[in-house]
């Protein structure tokens, strides 16, 4: 269950107007509690949709809860070992983790697997090279 800033239960809607299961729509598209409400529907339902897990993984990096983030990124890789977004994000929280080694890592992964992200990806990752130095003794 996923509660909103005033303690009300945040519901998502599984069924639309049309009749068709709108969880997948609202993991793709919603954002903070609503995300991670809606892709644990969708991922019970599909429990192989690394997608989707990578998505709730967002969710839940956004809100700061980067261990939990984690946990899904490696599920979502460890379901398609050549997703390349999945790498990046995994990277992206133990970047924020002040985990620069792995976040290098993963960087550099990404970077391999989908060569299009190289110039966003080795930015993020020369910043986490960077801070690794700066916090060398």
């Amino acid at each position: 269950m996923a509660f909103d800033s005033t303690g009300a239960l945040l519901t998502v809607s599984l069924v639309g107007p049309s009749g068709a299961d709108d969880s997948q729509t609202a993991c793709h598209k919603a954002s903070g509690d609503e995300a991670i409400a809606a892709c644990s529907l969708w991922i019970k339902i599909h429990p192989k949709d690394a997608v989707a897990i990578n998505n709730r993984s967002a969710a839940y990096a956004t809100k700061g809860d980067h261990e939990r983030a984690i946990i899904d990124y490696n599920e979502a890789i460890r379901l398609n070992p050549k997703f390349a977004v999945a790498f990046k994000n995994r990277g992206s929280a133990y970047d924020k983790k002040g985990d620069y080694d792995r976040a290098i890592v993963d960087y550099n992964e990404a970077i391999r697997l989908n060569p299009q992200y190289d110039e966003a990806i080795r930015t993020l990752r020369d910043q986490a090279e960077a801070a690794l130095r700066d916090n060398e003794p």
